[in-house]
């Protein structure tokens, strides 16, 4: 059975400038903007998939920050250890020891990945796939951050100088 979700059940915390007060929203059309922090979370039965997609709104180019990758499961971690998951189709990482946490019958784990840039209207996915022979369901849970794309220094260093510049010929062409 595979679930195919557009970014359904992903709950989504903005900041909002306004007082630093943050509120909460469902989050199901799956645009991204600045300042958005993302969580999506599924529990998976055995044989199920689950993919979210992602578009980055339509004024800014976004960085996604650190991605976090997370499960809890049963059977002593094999169920989780055998979960599949990845990135635009490309569905074929997994845990790795040193990224478990046993807890007796259950176990989580976590992993993270590097954020990337993403332009404005471009668009990411992410798969879950709970191919496993382990018992019950499996948690699944991934979250991010979206930030602007920071303006290089230099930039902002070569626009004073113009300005400068523009300044003192305009000043120069005055008193002559």
């Amino acid at each position: 059975m595979t679930i195919s979700l557009r970014a359904t059940a992903l709950a989504v915390t903005m900041t909002l400038a306004a007082g630093g007060a943050s509120a909460a929203t469902l989050f199901d059309s799956g645009t991204i903007n600045v300042g958005d922090n993302v969580l999506a979370s599924e529990n998976l039965l055995q044989g199920e998939t689950i993919t979210y997609t992602f578009t980055a709104g339509a004024n800014d180019v976004r960085i996604l920050d650190l991605i976090t990758i997370n499960a809890e499961g049963f059977s002593e971690g094999t169920d989780i250890g055998n979960l599949l998951f990845g990135f635009d189709g490309n569905v074929t990482e997994s845990f790795v020891a040193g990224e478990f946490d046993p807890n007796g019958a259950t176990a989580s784990a976590s992993t993270s990945r590097s954020g990337f840039v993403l332009a404005s209207g471009n668009s990411f996915s992410f798969t879950f796939d709970n191919d496993t022979t382990g018992s019950g369901a499996v948690g699944t849970g991934l979250t991010f951050s979206v930030a602007a794309v920071p303006l290089p220094a230099g930039a902002l260093l070569l626009l004073s100088a113009l300005g400068a510049g523009a300044v003192a010929s305009r000043r120069k062409t005055k008193s002559a």
